[in-house]
């Protein structure tokens, strides 16, 4: 893995101990992780994931309210969102979405502040990270209408096998990202989608400290970026693609949707 040249594009760095995040880093760099995207799911978290990535060269950050956080979303915090997401190193607004599956926020505030991101996006042109749960219907939905006029392009994050949401990336430019759950036994949907999503729209991540690889689980309390690596091998096996072969590609993504 020494030779190889991967991103961890979504993992949340700004959910560890702080004095334990440069330590991180240094056993992704090990593991061939050159690069990571420190992920903003409220205000607080995407304040700091962008103080991570103006710390490090090879760090970069998003900005953004989870869905499960919108209730605590208020629009004097609009100006804000827009002032730190218009910095140099985020690279994406996101973390955004729906998630009909925990409800932890209601489902029409959830929708009120997707769009009220949606619309950040396209006036930053900045792509978007994109959560989608148990809400497949109500998202194309909402992304069909909002990007009708400009589309910066985006990833679905942490792809659940979810046919509707990849016909419509498909066809819109939409990357798709793949978290460790696809090396799951239990994640046969998610293969199955796997052998239809273009090469050059393939992206891997952690989502950590979520999700560790089948190869890690057990074995570490938390997952990390350095555990990008298993899914990454994962994928090229499963796809029969040379590993050199798929890490170029997987790079020649992460410049086409991110502006590094």
């Amino acid at each position: 893995m020494s030779e190889i040249f991967l991103t961890d594009t979504h993992c949340h760095l700004n959910y560890i101990p702080i004095e334990e995040v440069e330590e991180t880093i240094a056993r992704a760099d090990k593991n061939g992780v050159k690069r990571m995207i420190t992920i903003g799911t409220d205000y607080g978290k995407s304040v700091e994931a962008v103080n991570i990535a103006n710390r490090y060269d090879n760090i970069y950050a998003t900005v953004g309210v989870h869905p499960s956080d919108a209730d605590g979303y208020k629009s004097t915090m609009h100006d804000d969102f827009i002032k730190l997401a218009s910095s140099e190193k985020v690279v994406a607004i996101g973390e955004i979405g729906l998630d009909f599956f925990r409800d932890h926020s209601p489902r029409e505030v959830q929708e009120r502040v997707f769009i009220e991101f949606l619309n950040i996006s396209i006036d930053l042109s900045k792509p978007i990270v994109i959560h989608n749960r148990e809400s497949s219907d109500r998202m194309v939905d909402i992304l069909s209408s909002e990007l009708a006029v400009k589309n910066n392009g985006g990833i679905i994050h942490c792809y659940n096998g979810d046919k509707k949401v990849l016909d419509w990336a498909i066809r819109n430019g939409f990357h798709i990202s793949l978290a460790g759950n696809v090396t799951y036994k239990n994640a046969g949907e998610i293969r199955d989608m796997l052998k239809f999503i273009p090469l050059d729209k393939i992206l891997i991540e952690t989502d950590s400290p979520f999700l560790t690889p089948s190869a890690m689980r057990g074995k570490v309390k938390n997952n990390e970026p350095a555990f990008v690596k298993y899914t990454f091998s994962f994928i090229a096996d499963f796809l029969k693609i040379a590993e050199n072969e798929l890490a170029d590609m997987l790079e020649k993504n992460v410049k086409s949707v991110f502006n590094i």
